[in-house]
């Protein structure tokens, strides 16, 4: 007869979500896990599989998170002009006010792995094409409700928008100075009204 799990799956993958965040995948030991979620060695083998699988299933929590977070700013904002600007508003706000100084899991995992690794290489990349997908239909619906030139190149200052948000993230990590964090967004974003 299988034994009943006696701890909630959800909870415990947020648990390693944040320990992977905080650490980094190579940091993270299966020890540090077990503590951390609150879970022995068979369970967490049992339900996840491995660190590393368990791992990659952190990092689609952490984008889903994510993205509700940036679905939010569209669901209260009535330009996609004032969606950009607060879209990084809100990445400087967190930049500054990460005391932990994580900074993305995204990054940090792609930085850490990506050149050795092709899922977490194929992961980031998905990421960040959406990122730069969002921005060009947010400059394209800018264009269209006039608030931005109509014959810019939507395509380049997505890339460069997806760069500097990434960059900020980055940035953060060593020096999360506000004033020089609130300057790169303002040159990134002096095209809008």
């Amino acid at each position: 007869m299988a034994r009943h799990k006696e701890f909630d799956r959800d909870t415990a993958l947020q648990k390693a979500m944040n320990l992977f965040w905080e650490k980094g995948y190579e940091a993270t030991s299966i020890q540090d896990l077990e503590k951390h979620m609150g879970i022995g060695r068979r369970s967490l083998y049992d339900t996840f599989n491995n660190k590393y699988d368990l791992f990659v299933e952190t990092l689609g929590r952490y984008h889903l998170m994510r993205q509700g977070q940036t679905r939010a700013n569209f669901e209260v904002l009535d330009s996609p002009s004032s969606i950009l600007r607060a879209i990084f508003t809100d990445l400087v706000y967190e930049a500054v006010n990460d005391s932990d100084r994580k900074g993305c899991l995204y990054i940090n995992s792609a930085v850490e792995l990506a050149a050795r690794d092709g899922v977490v290489a194929s992961k980031s990349k998905t990421v960040y094409q959406g990122m730069e997908t969002m921005f060009q239909n947010l400059l394209i619906q800018a264009q269209q409700a006039g608030e931005i030139n109509i014959d810019m190149d939507t395509l380049s200052v997505a890339q460069t928008l997806t760069v500097t948000f990434f960059g900020i993230r980055v940035m953060a990590k060593m020096n999360p100075d506000e004033t020089v964090l609130n300057n790169v967004v303002n040159n990134s974003l002096s095209f809008l009204p």
